[in-house]
């Protein structure tokens, strides 16, 4: 048993969080392609930046390459789809894409984009319980849970990939 006395005791680090700067993300998005148009480039520290970079232009490049032919970068762009904060636009992309020609659509482009327009549509997933509130209060016979919490577990635990 640990003495009560003794406790863990960190440094304390400051930082800002600034607005991206539109132009070092540009910059950051043509060295990317330029990286993933490379044969012997380092394609995963590429994606892993694309994934990360949180813009449109981020969005429409992730889109066009999730075609199911990079193994290296797949689950990079489907997560970095997932995890954008533009997921309306994420969507759109993600649709229009599907009647291109030159696009391809995979059962991990299919499987992601339902995930996004179900995560959308059912923010709040409702349960009616059979039981009062412990505390005697009723909140109407309804629980509410968050959807994309309970559904992103079913999809990739429990309830196997799509």
């Amino acid at each position: 048993m640990a003495n009560s006395d003794s406790y863990a005791v960190s440094n304390v680090i400051e930082f800002e969080v600034v607005p991206a700067d539109k132009k070092w993300a540009r910059q950051k998005l043509n060295e990317t392609i330029t990286a993933l148009a490379k044969v012997n480039g380092d394609r995963n520290a590429a994606c892993t930046a694309l994934r990360y970079l949180g813009t449109t232009a981020a969005v429409t490049e992730m889109v066009k390459r999730f075609r199911g032919d990079d193994k290296k970068c797949e689950w990079e762009y489907k997560f970095g789809l997932i995890g954008s904060p533009h997921r309306n636009f994420v969507i759109s992309e993600m649709e229009t894409a599907i009647s291109l020609r030159e696009q391809a659509v995979t059962s991990h482009f299919i499987s992601t984009l339902a995930l996004l327009q179900f995560t959308k549509r059912a923010l709040v997933f409702h349960r009616t319980p059979r039981t009062r509130v412990r505390n005697g209060s009723s909140n109407g016979g309804r629980k509410m849970i968050n959807a994309e919490v309970f559904m992103t577990s079913c999809v990739y635990s429990i309830c196997g990939n799509w």
